[in-house]
């Protein structure tokens, strides 16, 4: 009886383990470029997600004072996912002139210089 009490007592431990690295699992982050090709200029993010599921979406938000924004977030999984990292890459284009671009994500505001 003892032996079922502790074999109970280390499940439940490791259960809370395993529960606690799953929510403190990191949120992914991702690398940028800009590129141009005549007027357009791509702009994608690329990177890896701790688990599958994940949704990466870039935007070209348009035009602003502080020159061409674009906008990225990252949406984790609504149910299980495979425990995989997983690689992504997005993009997104508008026409312009700018020598640089804005991108804002979860981190803050990022300036990209276009190659």
């Amino acid at each position: 009886m003892p032996a079922i009490r502790a074999l109970i007592a280390l499940s439940m431990i490791l259960g809370l383990t395993v529960s606690s690295f799953a929510a403190e699992a990191p949120k992914p982050r991702a690398d940028y470029a800009a590129t141009r090709k005549g007027p357009t200029i791509t702009v994608t993010a690329s990177g890896n997600n701790p688990t599958g599921g994940w949704k990466n979406i870039l935007n070209a938000v348009g035009t602003k004072a502080g020159g061409t924004e674009f906008a990225f977030s990252q949406v984790p999984p609504d149910g299980p996912a495979t425990q995989v990292i997983t690689p992504f890459s997005t993009s997104a284009s508008v026409d312009s002139d700018a020598k640089s671009v804005i991108i804002v994500d979860a981190a803050g505001r990022h300036e990209v210089a276009v190659k």
